[in-house]
C-alpha cells in the first residue's frame, strides 16, 4: 500500500467516524454509503477521477488491509438487517 493510498484510507475512515458516529444505530448500507459520498467526491475531483473510481479503491484497500474501523464502520456487507447471509447465494 502506498502513502498515497494509507492517506485515502485515513481520511475516508476519519470523516466515516465523523458522519457514522452512531455504532448502535442499525443503517442500511446504501444509507451509509450515502453518508461517506461528500468525502468521496471530493477527493474525486482533486484527484481528477470519478467517485465511482474512488469508492471502488477505497473498498479494495480497506478490505486488503483487513482495516478493523473500515469493517466496524461500513458494516457487514454480507448480511442484510435480518441476518441473512448472503455470501453462499451461488449466483
Amino acid at each position: 500500500m502506498t502513502e498515497e493510498d494509507k492517506k485515502l484510507l485515513v481520511r475516508i475512515n476519519e470523516y466515516a467516524e465523523r458522519k457514522l458516529n452512531d455504532p448502535d444505530k442499525k443503517m442500511r448500507v446504501s444509507s451509509q454509503l450515502d453518508r461517506l459520498k461528500p468525502i468521496m467526491l471530493k477527493i474525486a475531483e482533486e484527484q481528477n477521477t470519478t467517485v465511482e473510481d474512488i469508492f471502488v479503491r477505497y473498498m479494495d484497500l480497506a478490505t486488503s488491509s483487513n482495516n478493523a474501523k473500515f469493517l466496524n464502520t461500513v458494516g457487514n456487507m454480507t448480511q442484510n438487517e435480518s441476518g441473512q447471509d448472503f455470501t453462499n447465494l451461488n449466483i
